[in-house]
């Protein structure tokens, strides 16, 4: 049950910062907020009935920052989110697990080797299927930095799992064909 208080604090708050309402953005209501005094960062504790469409949350997170910053004269606001549900659909995960991607993949190049598999977006999970038990590993890695940076940055996670597919491409031994051909095309020359 949501506190009305909280609630109206957070529909005025949205307001004022020119968000446009939304069902979504109706049920969310301010947890608690801190401020740091050393460097004028507020953390935002937010708190919804369900996850939100990334749309909202990143139009939300950038207004919201932005009129904070503004009329509060703070340096940074850090959002964290909480959801009473964690409903989950094939759009919603595929939604922010590609937003983290290519958000991401110039910081981390490493996130970046996650486009070259398929990856398979069910109701509440992902399949990413690799060539070989190796890129297994590789994968499991980048994944848990995915899974991380979900959970910071919005909130929630989802499962996400890597299996070895005898219809996908070894990369390691993809990659050394592309420099074995670049490097017969050069020599050709």
């Amino acid at each position: 049950m949501i506190e009305k208080p909280k609630q109206e604090k957070f529909i005025r708050i949205i307001q004022s910062a020119g968000i446009e309402l939304c069902d979504e953005l109706m049920s969310g209501r301010i947890i608690n907020v801190y401020l740091t005094d050393d460097d004028m960062t507020w953390n935002l504790n937010l708190e919804f009935d369900n996850i939100l469409p990334l749309n909202i949350i990143l139009d939300l997170k950038e207004k919201l920052s932005h009129f904070i910053r503004h009329n509060y004269r703070v340096n940074k606001v850090i959002f964290k989110f909480k959801y009473l549900n964690i409903i989950l659909n094939d759009k919603l995960i595929k939604d922010y697990y590609e937003y983290i991607i290519n958000e991401n993949k110039e910081a981390d190049r490493a996130i970046n080797v996650l486009t070259f598999y398929t990856n398979e977006f069910m109701n509440d999970y992902i399949n990413v299927y690799v060539g070989t038990q190796n890129d297994c590993g590789i994968a499991d890695d980048v994944i848990s930095k995915v899974k991380t940076i979900m959970m910071n940055e919005f909130g929630f996670n989802f499962k996400i799992e890597s299996h070895v597919s005898p219809f996908e491409v070894d990369t390691v031994a993809d990659k050394a064909r592309e420099m074995n051909l670049k490097q017969a095309q050069a020599d050709a020359k």
